[in-house]
């Protein structure tokens, strides 16, 4: 393995968080004001409160918010954490910007607490992040201690009393998360794929695809950065190609039919575990046992069952045009295709060519003969239409919060509705 040294955290050193502070002291030395208040900003509240700071909560949900928008005085706090969910459009965002105070993500404030030698890799991209943190890990634990964080579900912040000197930390990182970050250091940056999406929640495609491209902001001569240079769009958005390690280039000897993970589209997040294995030494049969045993994660090409000869896929995962579209090339023959959910303002004209049945906000976005307001109404027509279709995918192209918590539980909706029928055949 290369010499690689380890990402260290800044051991709560606050003074670049804000311009002014008086040598005299002031009040904000143990405050911390959190912008919204989901899964990442509730464990944040509990680190915070536990190594004895002061959290105020700030939410377009009132019921949400411990302090009122007009009570917050700039001088008082480090700065904002901001949550991964709150919108650049948000009107407490808005105003909290307007006022000039500091905002880091949770994934920033970590790394500012973490007091460990540990590698840390990050992996961002438009599609393709969950696989391949997962693939990573299911390589790197055969020799490693491995923890996974950030964009799965499990806050950084949440596991930092557990690391020791020596581990590995796999960081999933969104655009949201991206956008608010400055010091953070990762040892291997990885970006899997660029493509329009979020583009209801950002302010263009550009600043979604530089939020993306933060995670190389702090990057040292001796760090990695894999990505794949036959991505039009990463070749055109990374200016700097110097020390790039592009694995569209790069070889791997893959028995396809031992994989239980299917689709080209997976032989990239394939590639990216397989480097780091050998890169961190890590001998090529262990690697190769972790990828072949290594099972697809739900709503990503999901078999549900079966209906008679038709086979019924969940794909709930893919929530942009270019994540369905990629989903359809592993079929060779006609699919009959569910699209459906918030509007992300994408342009969802090249799935018009698989008269796709359509539902929720987008449904008035697509020009074809299937249109339902919501998934039950479409599942319903969908049964009644079954003659000679072989398969059912549904791979929404969007995201799911016009009818949906989350993509999982618009897919355990979808599976339900299948089961149901499918049983009574």
């Amino acid at each position: 393995m290369a010499r690689m040294e380890s990402s260290y955290g800044l051991l709560v050193s606050w003074d670049n968080l804000s311009d002014s502070c008086s040598s005299s002291g002031c009040s904000r030395m143990k405050k911390f004001l959190l912008l919204g208040y989901g899964l990442t900003n509730k464990a944040v509240e509990q680190f915070l409160i536990k190594k004895g700071y002061e959290v105020k909560v700030i939410s377009d949900n009132e019921k949400e918010s411990t302090i009122s928008i007009d009570d917050v005085k700039k001088e008082e706090y480090y700065c904002v954490v901001r949550s991964p969910g709150v919108s650049v459009h948000s009107k407490t965002y808005k105003y909290l910007k307007k006022m000039r105070m500091k905002m880091i993500s949770e994934i920033e404030l970590a790394y500012r607490f973490l007091n460990k030698k540990v590698t840390l890799i990050g992996v961002t991209g438009s599609n393709g992040k969950t696989t391949t943190v997962e693939l990573i890990c299911s390589v790197l634990s055969s020799r490693y201690q491995v923890y996974k964080a950030g964009n799965i579900g499990i806050p950084f912040i949440s596991i930092l009393d557990k690391l020791q000197d020596g581990d590995m930390v796999v960081l999933e990182l969104s655009s949201f998360q991206l956008e608010d970050i400055d010091k953070l250091h990762l040892n291997v940056s990885i970006i899997t794929s660029l493509c329009p999406n979020h583009l209801d929640s950002v302010y263009n495609l550009s600043y979604y695809y530089n939020s993306k491209l933060n995670i190389l902001q702090n990057r040292k001569k001796d760090d990695l950065f894999l990505t794949f240079l036959d991505n039009k769009e990463i070749d055109k958005a990374l200016i700097n190609k110097k020390d790039v390690i592009d694995l569209s280039k790069y070889k791997i000897k893959i028995r396809k039919s031992k994989l239980l993970l299917k689709g080209n589209h997976n032989l990239n997040n394939i590639k990216v575990a397989y480097y780091l294995g050998e890169y961190f030494q890590i001998e090529r049969k262990e690697i190769e046992d972790s990828i072949y045993n290594f099972n697809p994660l739900p709503h990503r090409l999901e078999i549900v069952g079966k209906c008679g000869k038709c086979l019924f896929i969940n794909d709930s995962k893919a929530t942009s045009v270019e994540a369905t579209l990629t989903s359809l090339k592993v079929f060779k023959h006609k699919v009959l295709l569910i699209v459906g959910g918030k509007d992300k303002n994408l342009d969802y004209s090249k799935l018009e060519k698989y008269h796709p049945y359509v539902f929720g906000q987008i449904k008035d976005k697509i020009k074809t003969p299937y249109k339902y307001q919501n998934l039950q109404e479409v599942m319903k027509a969908v049964f009644a239409n079954l003659k000679g279709v072989r398969t059912v995918l549904f791979s929404p192209a969007t995201s799911s919060y016009d009818q949906f918590k989350n993509y999982e539980e618009r897919g355990n909706v979808f599976k339900k509705i299948c089961k149901e029928h499918l049983d009574e055949k």
